[in-house]
């Protein structure tokens, strides 16, 4: 890619016909495939991802959190009082870890340039592993809290149950409950 004084230490002068092949195989120039090479054929197409609205991300991202420490928030204010049962707290605890975990995971990511995924584990990275497994426990406790919740709905566990109801969504649309 640069020129060499001698052949072994690197000069500051980048070759012209390194830039030239670049630029032919990145824009497909047929014309020099002998010197360059012919690009390596994908298997499946990518398709471009369509835009999302960073508004509505942010406002459901809000939602969720609302929805997930309103409810430990709420019981702090009733002093301690439990409703909902174990199930309500395992989804509020697992959907506000996941959310959050989330956020934390991709602002890592993106400060770090995914440098470094760390350990590697059933093909997806640790980190990743451990939220599509909290996801899936917010998706059962879901479940079973809306199932116990039929006969006596307050706000507070309504509006945890409706927070794992958008969850579902949200977190299929960021892949964490896909396989």
């Amino acid at each position: 890619m640069r020129r060499s004084p001698d052949g072994f230490q690197r000069g500051d002068e980048i070759a012209p016909a390194y830039l030239e092949q670049v630029a032919s195989w990145v824009t497909g120039d047929r014309s020099r495939a002998g010197e360059v090479g012919t690009p390596p054929q994908q298997e499946r197409q990518s398709a471009p991802v369509p835009a999302g609205s960073p508004v509505a991300q942010l406002a459901v991202l809000g939602v969720l959190v609302v929805a997930f420490a309103g409810y430990g928030v709420g019981a702090l204010v009733r002093r301690g009082r439990r409703s909902g049962g174990a199930a309500a707290r395992v989804l509020a605890t697992t959907g506000l870890l996941t959310v959050l975990g989330l956020v934390a995971y991709l602002g890592y990511l993106a400060s770090s340039g995914a440098k470094s995924l760390g350990v590697v584990v059933l093909g997806r990275p640790l980190p990743w592993l451990a939220l599509q497994l909290l996801a899936v426990a917010v998706v059962a406790a879901t479940v079973v809290t809306a199932v116990k919740l039929r006969s006596g709905v307050t706000v507070r566990s309504g509006l945890l149950v409706a927070g794992g109801v958008l969850f579902v969504p949200w977190a299929v649309h960021w892949g964490l409950l896909l396989p």
